[in-house]
């Protein structure tokens, strides 16, 4: 019954995203841009709503509520796309404002999420072990024409050799074979602070600047409909 179930689902969902597809191409030949946003932004509330779903369902709801962000953009869209679609005043009037709002929004769940999960690592990890860098990964990114890096770490732990590492890439703070003091959950080992790190994680730096831009556009637009 559950396989037919998620073969209609899945059925439902390739016609929808076929659709809203076809609405997107009618749309811009027709240059209706207010229905065109209005697409997008559903698009993105129904990924977000999935996201969500499976979110809950990985029981890692602190670590990924950054996914917030699509339900909220594809709502805003949707909202500014009515506004300029039926012309009215208000919502046209005010609709810019939902980017601000947005901005901020994505900016404060961020840092909302980061911080908690931030509290909950900390009263799970309470266990001091002595970790030793192995080996590293390594990123390229383009932008800065730079290289960002992640430490692996090597464990004791119960008799047992554990290797260790976190998806979070920063400048390079450490030695190939340094051995630092890490604080880990004795139940999941794989879950462990190492507070030499210097890195505040790249979520929390787009949260961040999320945050201020949605502060600084909410400021401009006010000043510019006065």
């Amino acid at each position: 019954m559950k396989k037919v179930f998620n073969i209609i689902i899945s059925i439902i969902f390739i016609i929808w995203f076929i659709g809203s597809i076809y609405l997107l191409t009618t749309f811009a030949k027709q240059e209706k841009y207010g229905l065109i946003l209005v697409i997008f932004g559903q698009v993105f509330f129904v990924f977000g709503l999935i996201f969500i779903k499976k979110m809950f369902e990985s029981k890692q709801i602190l670590k990924d509520l950054i996914l917030l962000i699509f339900p909220i953009v594809g709502l805003g869209a949707m909202i500014i796309g009515l506004g300029i679609n039926f012309n009215t005043e208000f919502i046209k009037k005010y609709a810019f404002l939902s980017v601000p709002i947005i901005f901020f929004t994505i900016g404060l769940v961020g840092l909302i999420g980061i911080t908690l999960q931030s509290i909950n690592k900390k009263k799970n990890c309470t266990y001091k072990i002595k970790g030793k860098i192995i080996r590293e990964d390594k990123i390229y990114d383009y932008d800065s024409g730079s290289y960002s890096y992640k430490p692996i770490y090597a464990i004791n732990y119960n008799n047992e050799t554990l290797i260790l590492s976190e998806e979070i890439y920063s400048i390079k703070d450490y030695d190939i074979g340094e051995e630092r003091e890490l604080l880990i959950n004795p139940t999941k080992p794989n879950e462990f602070i190492d507070f030499k790190r210097k890195n505040l994680g790249f979520a929390y730096m787009i949260s961040i600047i999320s945050l201020i831009t949605g502060i600084v556009t909410f400021i401009i637009i006010l000043l510019q409909t006065k």
